[in-house]
């Protein structure tokens, strides 16, 4: 029983980490989308550089908000992992 429940909490994290690396992912595609249009077009770019400038720099937060939380989950399932060998869980149960 003891085993199940620290291999269903591993599980759980290593969800929230793909899922936060999903997250992150299409948050840069979306960026990258964003900017290549901004870049491609000269008139849009000196029109809107303004707001373009206030836009770069909310996307480039958001992704090192992403990234902050992807590496904050990957330390939490490394603790967890060393939490499960100190409690005598079997290496093939945490990983």
């Amino acid at each position: 029983k003891m085993l199940d429940e620290w291999k269903k909490r591993l599980e759980d994290q290593k969800t929230q980490i793909a899922s936060a690396e999903k997250e992150l992912d299409l948050l840069n595609r979306e960026y990258r989308l964003r900017a290549a249009a901004m870049y491609a077009d000269v008139g849009n770019r000196l029109r809107n550089s303004g707001s373009w400038d206030k836009e770069d720099r909310e996307y480039k937060q958001q992704i090192a908000e992403k990234e902050k939380a992807v590496a904050d989950a990957k330390q939490k399932l490394d603790d967890m992992q060393e939490s499960a060998r100190k409690a005598g869980v079997p290496s093939s149960v945490r990983e």
